[in-house]
């Protein structure tokens, strides 16, 4: 049964990650709909399995191959066809720039750019 790969994934994934209640939130859809998921008595809606990808910080069609939604991959693949994660490094993401003062909070180190 398809929906249970993906009810376990999220049952697992939730137990390591938190509650369901900051899983509902985040995606916003009822907690009563999240247990429906883990439980394997209903799945989610093409939205919805994007929204849980970004959630664990997954690529989406790992979602759709647990949901065994080929037509999702298909829908994803027409929608966003140069999907790629970014690579960006913990310098990059503390890099600030100020005018022409560049300050790198990772290093706490100021510099004047010419």
């Amino acid at each position: 049964m398809p929906v249970k790969k993906l009810a376990e994934f999220l049952g697992e994934r939730l137990a390591e990650r938190g509650t369901s209640a900051s899983f509902a939130r985040r995606l916003s859809v009822s907690q009563a709909t999240v247990t429906r998921w883990v439980m394997g008595k209903s799945e989610p809606h093409f939205e919805s399995c994007i929204r849980i990808a970004d959630y664990f910080e997954i690529d989406p069609r790992e979602v759709f191959q647990l949901a065994d939604k080929p037509g999702f991959e298909e829908l994803y693949n027409r929608t966003f066809p140069e999907y790629k994660r970014a690579n960006l490094s913990s310098h990059d993401l503390y890099k600030v720039s100020a005018g022409n003062i560049e300050c790198d909070a990772g290093k706490g180190l100021l510099k004047a750019q010419e």
